[in-house]
């Protein structure tokens, strides 16, 4: 956050006069899948006290492959299940996304497992935070992040049920329920720029901003 207003607002002295004013839009392109804990209002873990140094409640970097096994397991539920929730992904679950981070930090640290709400990928997070709309209810989720690390399709009505999560490892049980089931891709809009972050960026307050996405898909 702190390199975002940094990095915005010494672009304005490189560029001509007026410019921030002629923005009309924002969106972001992040890591992926880039994952974090929150809490029941949306926070990040680790913008909490409590977990300010717990690098389990921190965004889990997507090239962390620490869930190698939790991935394994995963596949081998997918693949066994009735309905193959990987037959768009490629048939193989790795452990640089969503599901099997979020289930090996749960495995590991018990204490991120009791304070964790949901789960939310950087790109979905960013975005929201600028429209103001990080509160789960309110959290709006892009396609690109949930239709190819979260397993949602519209074959088979949006994310697997709560039951596929809940038998792979009831530590899962209910997190599925806390996502948004409806998602879109990233060139709908998925809010406008609050005034405190128009403040802070030096843009016009109201621009619209993007559904997010990964970099990789992004180009």
């Amino acid at each position: 956050i702190d390199s975002l207003v940094e990095v915005v607002n010494g672009l304005w002295s490189q560029v001509p006069a007026g410019t921030a004013d002629k923005v009309v839009g924002m969106s972001f392109d992040t890591t992926g899948s880039t994952p974090v804990a929150i809490n029941s209002q949306g926070t990040p873990l680790a913008l909490t006290e409590e977990f300010a140094e717990n690098p389990n409640a921190m965004f889990i970097l997507w090239k962390d492959h620490t869930s190698i096994k939790e991935a394994n397991e995963i596949t081998e539920a997918a693949t066994n299940n009735d309905v193959n929730y990987l037959s768009h992904m490629g048939g193989i679950y790795s452990s640089e996304w969503y599901w099997a981070k979020a289930l090996h930090i749960f495995r590991v640290d018990s204490s991120v497992k009791a304070a964790t709400y949901s789960w939310v990928e950087h790109c979905d997070w960013m975005t929201a935070l600028m429209c103001g709309t990080t509160h789960p209810e309110a959290l709006k989720l892009g396609r690109c992040a949930t239709g190819h690390k979260q397993m949602w399709n519209e074959q088979w009505g949006g994310f697997p049920p709560n039951s596929f999560f809940s038998n792979i490892d009831p530590l899962l049980d209910g997190v599925v329920d806390t996502l948004n089931a409806t998602t879109e891709p990233s060139d709908q809009v998925a809010g406008n720029l609050t005034a405190e972050w128009a403040e802070k960026l030096g843009l016009p307050q109201g621009i619209v901003v993007g559904y997010g996405a990964f970099d990789c898909h992004m180009g």
